[in-house]
């Protein structure tokens, strides 16, 4: 799942929710959503070859942050 709706990130029953489900959770950093549309689509696009390669590293049920730098983090 990708999302840039960081509140189910910080919600203990949605977050629980998704953990249960094995849904890899895939978090966009604060400020990422808000750059224009397609600036967002551009760097979402540039850095999805590491949002695959972490997906790839983590087992289901697992929340990530992607930074707007591209790097990606455990949240």
């Amino acid at each position: 799942m990708v999302t840039g709706d960081r509140g189910i990130s910080k919600k203990p029953a949605e977050r629980k929710v998704l953990e249960e489900a094995n849904v890899i959770a895939v978090f966009m950093a604060k400020g990422f959503t808000t750059k224009p549309i397609f600036d967002l689509v551009s760097l979402f696009i540039r850095w999805w070859p590491e949002i695959e390669r972490a997906v790839g590293r983590v087992k289901p049920g697992t929340a990530l942050e992607v930074n707007p730098n591209g790097k990606v983090d455990l949240l």
